[in-house]
């Protein structure tokens, strides 16, 4: 069965009750997130959507409303023992600036971060 939850829908600034960018799509017992906006992780929570079972992260864009939640959500995966790796793709366009940053504030994990160029067809799960 494939299950998609809409984790959060509000623009540029969150509000009480509804978190930033973030849509979560899962099968087969694993998950796809579509941006990982700021608040990311409530929502999972408050929706009953398992981040470890997380394949992949796709980002449609790299404004801070699609993507602010990627560093806490990677250290919360490592907290939990994730070992496996996590693809992250989005445009190629901007992508090496915000792998960078995103690894300066999620620092080491113990599991490998895969960026991937969405525009080059990939494979995940």
């Amino acid at each position: 069965m494939l299950t998609v939850t809409m984790l959060g829908c509000g623009g540029t600034q969150p509000l009480p009750g509804r978190a930033l960018a973030a849509l979560a799509v899962q099968a087969a017992g694993h998950g796809v997130l579509l941006d990982c906006g700021e608040g990311t992780q409530t929502a999972l929570r408050r929706w009953g959507v398992s981040a470890y079972r997380l394949a992949a992260v796709l980002l449609t864009h790299y404004h801070g409303d699609h993507i602010l939640g990627l560093p806490g959500l990677l250290q919360t995966l490592g907290s939990l023992g994730r070992t496996a790796p996590l693809v992250i793709a989005g445009p190629a366009a901007g992508q090496q600036g915000v792998a960078d940053a995103v690894a300066a504030l999620a620092g080491a994990l113990p599991f490998a971060v895969q960026w991937r160029a969405a525009e080059t067809p990939f494979a995940a799960g």
